[in-house]
């Protein structure tokens, strides 16, 4: 078994001494403002102007790219359509996603007109997406209840969109956000305060 090294008592330790006048903290504080300025002012440390390396990072680094949902959402402010491309962005990368479900737009773009397509059509339609089969038939369970319960009109209401099967709290919280513009979080920190 091996035994570890023994500490330093604090007496043999090289600490300057504490003014008596000063507290601990005062002095402590002191002790570590010295040792932050050393590190940076030593003669043989160059000095950096910071403004000049974030200009070089802004010029260099690659601009931010819109995700494939986004794009949908600002195309046509459509909820359907951020419900259907979030529905197929689950655990599929934005760039098999954008071009998937632009594909099934072309072929239907509402729920009635989702519902004459067969799971088959669908899945063709979507296919590099992951779990395709899968998704073909949430969507048409989808479109299936937005037309019964809801008149095939998307809800804007959190819970309702998590009565429909397949709909889980991310692609329902991202149908409120993007498809209806609305800020969830705020409505319902203002749904918790009292007095409001």
């Amino acid at each position: 078994m091996r035994r570890r090294p023994r500490r330093s008592s604090p007496a043999s330790r090289s600490v300057p001494d504490r003014p008596a006048d000063s507290s601990k903290k005062e002095w402590a504080a002191g002790q570590g403002a010295a040792r932050h300025q050393e590190a940076f002012l030593t003669p043989g440390r160059p000095r950096v102007a910071i403004g000049g390396i974030i200009r070089t990072l802004v010029r260099h680094a690659p601009s931010s790219r819109i995700t494939s949902l986004a794009a949908v959402a600002t195309e046509r402010h459509d909820p359907f359509r951020v419900l259907i491309a979030c529905l197929l962005s689950l655990r599929t990368k934005d760039e098999t996603t954008g071009p998937a479900s632009a594909r099934l737009f072309v072929l239907a773009d509402a729920p009635a007109a989702m519902l004459r397509l067969t799971p088959k059509q669908i899945e063709h339609a979507i296919f590099p997406v992951g779990f395709s089969r899968t998704k073909a038939r949430v969507i048409l369970g989808v479109c299936r209840d937005l037309i019964d319960r809801f008149g095939g009109r998307v809800p804007d209401d959190i819970d309702e969109l998590l009565t429909l099967k397949g709909v889980g709290r991310k692609p329902a919280n991202l149908v409120v956000t993007q498809g209806f513009n609305k800020l969830w979080h705020r409505l319902r920190e203002a749904r918790r305060r009292p007095g409001v």
